[in-house]
């Protein structure tokens, strides 16, 4: 395998009747549930184990990494494309912040010791909008790529 060239060995896939590589949609499935519980059980256990500790901020910053490397793996295995795409880039960077926030947000409306804090309320409230903008650009820019994919098959009629 020739350094760079992802191998896709691993990867299931048909010929259609056009010769188009299509993926096997079952098998994408059973694999990425069983990535995202994979994904699901490690934030799980980082969560226990750092708050047992009392670090609820490096659970925190774990739990980021660990969904964003997880997601990203987990995309990339799934498509057939040679290398990281945009796209799941951007999912691997929109499902980390996501699980940041509602871990964050979960602590803070829990009772948690520094859910009380001046400098707790503000983290919220500037994350809050951190999501907000994160989600408008994720389904934005799939919304543009889309609108230009119609556009240049319109264009080539």
């Amino acid at each position: 395998m020739a350094k760079g060239k992802k191998d896709h060995e691993h990867r299931r896939y048909y010929v259609d009747k056009d010769g188009k590589r299509r993926g096997d949609t079952y098998y994408d499935i059973r694999v990425s549930t069983l990535g995202a519980l994979a994904i699901m059980i490690a934030d799980i256990c980082l969560l226990a184990v750092f708050t047992y500790f009392g670090n609820v901020f490096l659970a925190v910053a774990s739990i980021g990494i660990v969904t964003f490397v997880g997601v990203l793996a987990l995309a990339d295995y799934v498509s057939i494309a040679p290398s990281v795409s945009t796209g799941e880039m951007r999912s691997a960077i929109t499902a980390s912040i996501m699980v940041v926030y509602m871990v964050f947000a979960a602590f803070a409306f829990s009772g948690a010791a520094f859910a009380s804090t001046a400098l707790a309320s503000t983290v919220i409230q500037n994350f809050t909008y951190v999501v907000g903008i994160v989600v408008i650009f994720y389904f934005g820019s799939k919304a543009v790529l889309q609108y230009h994919a119609n556009n240049g098959q319109e264009a080539n009629k």
